[in-house]
Order: C-alpha cells, then structure tokens, then sequence
C-alpha cells in the first residue's frame, strides 16, 4: 500500500521565510548580535545565546514575553543602513543549555521595515511548518 506525504497548506496570515542573517540590539553603544532563523512580514524569530541573554538582563533588558525591543533589521541591499525595528517578544523557547529561540511581532511597521522584509521574503526559501 503506498504512502502519501500529506502537503499542509499555509495558513499563516504571514508566512515565514527561513534566513540566515543577524540583527542587533544596540545599548550604551554596545552592539548584541542574533542570529535570525526566519522572517515574515509581521515579524522574526531569532537565535539568543544564554551569554547574551544574561549581558542584556544587565541593562533591565529581561527578554520576557511581552517585552518591548528594537532591533536592527538589516537592509536587503548590504550597502543600506541597518532599520530599527520595534518589536514585542511573543515567545521565547529553550534550544538547548546555551540558546534561545526568541520570537518577536513588528510593533507598527513603518514603510521602512515593511520594506525591507518584504525584500528579504521574496528572496528566500518559505520555511515548512514541520521545521
């Protein structure tokens, strides 16, 4: 009897696009970089280190769900400036002792976030839902 991998069908109302880029916090003019796994364009998850988790809780920056952050967005064209995006923490997940998965909402994208993961989801792989 054969068997039929059922395809899912995306129900997202944004789907996600894997990627491998970083985005940064900047606090006291110290840069804290993450590495992002997806994007989409209502928001992005991103990598954390334990290390870097604690460095920010150093500056009140707990990183609890709920939590407001800007990050840095990266512009498609690497010659841009990096956008400052407002975002709120939505969920934070264990990977493993020493990382993070942390997803973040766009908080009131401006054209300028709107355009940048626009960029980025047209030129990326869609992510599964089994991933």
């Amino acid at each position: 009897m054969p068997i039929f991998k059922e395809v899912m069908k995306e129900r997202r109302f944004a789907p996600r696009y894997r990627c491998d880029f970083s985005v940064a916090v900047e606090v006291e003019k110290q840069r804290y970089d993450f590495a992002a796994r997806n994007i989409s364009l209502s928001g992005l998850a991103v990598e954390v280190s334990q290390a870097t988790k604690q460095a920010l809780a150093g500056f009140d920056i707990r990183l609890d769900v709920g939590d407001p952050l800007t990050l840095l967005l990266p512009a498609v064209d690497q010659r841009q400036p990096c956008i400052p995006a407002s975002c709120q923490v939505q969920y934070l997940r264990r990977l493993s002792q020493e990382s993070w998965l942390m997803g973040c909402l766009f908080i009131d994208p401006g054209a300028a976030i709107t355009q940048a993961a626009e960029g980025w989801t047209r030129i990326l792989e869609p992510e599964s839902r089994h991933n």
